[in-house]
């Protein structure tokens, strides 16, 4: 079977004689949506950290690594829903505590990460 849309901005209700009837329905059932992850890496004096490795991981599987941009950004997109992650952050001058999050319902911008100076 084949739904196709033929106008969206409609009521959708059967039996009123515009063109806009829909005969079928859509049932989605424990859908884990996509999300993103995304903060911000700096010093122990919050100057931004830039090109530090920024690694996603789920359990043992490495998911997604960057590096932050000049202002110490990055940001995970299309992150899968419904799991818990761990962020690792590496860089040669610095020393970064990982984090795990838990990634259920929306998107997590603030997932920051604040140095000390490494050996």
């Amino acid at each position: 079977m084949t739904v196709s849309s033929t106008a969206i901005n409609g009521d959708g209700v059967l039996g009123n004689a515009d063109a806009t009837d829909q005969h079928f329905a859509l049932i989605v059932y424990n859908f884990a949506g996509r999300f993103s992850v995304a903060g911000r890496v700096v010093d122990e004096n919050g100057r931004a950290v830039s090109a530090a490795n920024v690694s996603l991981f789920n359990g043992p599987t490495l998911i997604a690594r960057m590096f932050t941009n000049s202002f110490g950004y990055y940001r995970f997109s299309n992150v899968l829903g419904g799991a818990s992650y761990n962020l690792v952050v590496g860089s040669k001058r610095y020393v970064f505590n990982p984090q795990l999050v838990s990634l259920d319902s929306s998107d997590l911008d603030s997932v920051n990460f604040t140095a000390t100076s490494g050996p």
